[in-house]
């Protein structure tokens, strides 16, 4: 003789709601008479918990998440001042989130840090705006991607050789 418990009560109507959804009626998932799972029980019972699964895993995931930029941006192995460091995070489907900005310092130095509330891990990368070893009155852009698992702590990039192009390199030129 079977026992009864509330598990299975919960499971009964999480698994009947599931075979209306999946047009499969209760009959055909379980066998009354012999109380064995078919195939399509296991398939259903299988999304159902991928479902849950992958609703935790976003829970987990979202939140407030930040990142640590820092470096010395140096053209021609010489420090440069002044120069418009700015961090953002990338967005698939809106524009880019402007997260912090700054110049370098008169070392060439930079320290950013900055924050978002996304549902996925950020990606930041940051853009430098300079002129190292382009045509008098143009700009180059340059961007690198901060690494995915410097998210939450510091990506220390050391020295930033700008006469060295970046893969995302743009030049801007009036």
């Amino acid at each position: 003789m079977a026992t009864h418990s509330p598990h299975m009560d919960l499971y009964s109507g999480m698994m009947g709601t599931l075979s209306e959804t999946m047009g499969v009626s209760s009959e055909m998932m379980v066998n009354s008479t012999t109380g064995i799972r078919s195939s399509k029980m296991i398939t259903a019972r299988l999304a159902f918990t991928l479902l849950v699964l992958s609703f935790a895993a976003l829970e987990v995931k979202a939140g407030m998440q930040n990142v640590t930029v820092k470096g010395t941006v140096l053209c021609n192995k010489k420090r440069v001042p002044n120069v418009s460091v700015i961090l953002y995070e990338r967005d698939t489907f809106n524009f880019d989130d402007k997260l912090a900005s700054i110049h370098t310092d008169e070392m060439g130095e930079f320290e950013l840090y900055g924050e978002e509330d996304e549902a996925n891990t950020i990606r930041p990368f940051i853009r430098i705006h300079h002129t190292c070893n382009v045509k008098p009155a143009c700009k180059r852009i340059s961007e690198y991607v901060v690494p995915e698992d410097k998210v939450g702590s510091t990506f220390d990039m050391k020295y930033i050789a700008l006469e060295i192009h970046a893969s995302e390199d743009k030049l801007k030129c009036p």
